[in-house]
C-alpha cells in the first residue's frame, strides 16, 4: 500500500474520517481527522463547506477561506492510499 499527500484544492475534496496533515504558520504540523463536514463542496467565504476537527473545542476551518489565504490553515493535505 502507497500512502500519498493530496494538497487541499478545492471545496468537496475532504471526506469524514479523512486524516489531514495541517500546519498553522507558526512551524506546528498537526494530524487531524475530519470530523463533521458542513455544507459538504459548497464553495463559498462566508457560508460555504466549513471542516470540523473538533467539535467541543470548536476547531475548524472554512475551505475556501484557506484556499485564498485567509484562513488559520497554512497548508492542508489529505491523507489518500493507494491499494
Amino acid at each position: 500500500m502507497d500512502i500519498r499527500l493530496d494538497k487541499l484544492s478545492k471545496p468537496g475534496q475532504i471526506n469524514e474520517g479523512d486524516i489531514l496533515i495541517i500546519a498553522d504558520g507558526n512551524g506546528v504540523i498537526h494530524s487531524e481527522r475530519a470530523k463533521i463536514i458542513v455544507r459538504p463542496g459548497v464553495k463559498c467565504d462566508c457560508n460555504g463547506e466549513e471542516i470540523i476537527l473538533r467539535k467541543k473545542k470548536n476547531i475548524y476551518f472554512i475551505t475556501d477561506l484557506f484556499l485564498k489565504g485567509k484562513s488559520w490553515v497554512k497548508e492542508c493535505y489529505v491523507v489518500r492510499h493507494n491499494d
